[in-house]
């Protein structure tokens, strides 16, 4: 994913460094970096099929699409469609740059050390998460953990979009209701399930921590097999400064009617999972005693 908090705060992040055209509720665009995970945790309506298809499948159909209908109803002025449109990018920007070493790292660590119907990516990114939220309240002692499930991101006249882009791309009916489901359940997860599973995580704090990969030591892109050795904290902060000149890029055909749909095309054409083209068929095969 990662995690929803981790994700929302990312978004926040990349918000301070944006310029928008318009003036955006921070709080929204945070929201909105959910993205596609707010439906991870429904398996009825097709939205747990699109949740999968959205970050593997299609993404750069996604982002033009998504522009494309910006542009057309005339929506460029609408605070919560383009909020809406940032948040969307920010969450691809730092999937795509952090999930190569999240999966490589989560595949390397034995299953028997975690909780099996979880795996060890789903408990780093909640062990994660709570770093972040931890982090966030030594900065901030006002930060609340829920804001990130209480912000209604179909709010605001666009739900029309909502529906209309995911169904065009994934054909998923209803996504604008799906979003707005999709956040409770995460709150109802929030409030229930969440000390459960952070209470199994602490115990492998340290397991959690090395697969960060602060001393950037070498490991094999899961798809390219490409030896690589950047941590998480320096794809973090370098999917910012992507989401950024992303927007950017977006701004410029939006609000200039600049001719780069094709450059557009080609930056959003990763996998949210591999962080290279959705279209390469080899998945995520080149691990540490990989055999096959």
């Amino acid at each position: 994913m990662p995690a929803l908090g981790t994700h929302v705060l990312h978004a926040q992040k990349c918000f301070d460094k944006i310029s928008p055209k318009i003036a955006l509720d921070r709080g929204f665009v945070g929201a909105a970096g959910i993205s596609h995970d707010t439906f991870g945790l429904m398996p009825v309506g097709g939205y747990f099929a699109c949740f999968n298809a959205a970050h593997d499948e299609k993404t750069d159909d996604y982002f033009l699409t998504l522009i494309a209908y910006i542009k057309s109803e005339k929506l460029s002025a609408h605070a919560n469609a383009m909020g809406f449109l940032y948040g969307q990018i920010m969450h691809y920007a730092l999937d795509t740059l952090t999930h190569p070493l999240i999966y490589y790292m989560t595949q390397c660590h034995p299953a028997k050390f975690f909780v099996p119907a979880l795996g060890a990516h789903t408990m780093f990114e909640a062990w994660y998460d709570v770093q972040q939220e931890n982090a966030e309240k030594a900065r901030n002692s006002a930060f609340e953990r829920n804001f990130a499930y209480t912000v209604k991101v179909s709010d605001g006249g666009i739900n029309s979009l909502i529906d209309t882009v995911y169904d065009r791309v994934y054909g998923l009916k209803n996504a604008a209701a799906g979003y707005e489901k999709g956040i409770k359940v995460w709150e109802l997860y929030g409030k229930y399930l969440r000390s459960w599973m952070l209470s199994h995580v602490k115990k492998y704090h340290s397991d959690f921590q090395s697969m960060l990969n602060e001393q950037e030591e070498n490991f094999l892109h899961p798809v390219t097999n490409e030896t690589l050795n950047f941590s998480f904290s320096s794809a973090y902060s370098t999917s910012i400064d992507l989401a950024c000149e992303l927007i950017a890029a977006a701004d410029d055909n939006i609000y200039n009617g600049a001719d780069n749909e094709k450059v557009l095309a080609a930056a959003f054409s990763n996998s949210y999972d591999t962080g290279v083209d959705w279209r390469i068929p080899e998945k995520k095969r080149f691990f540490k005693g990989y055999e096959g």
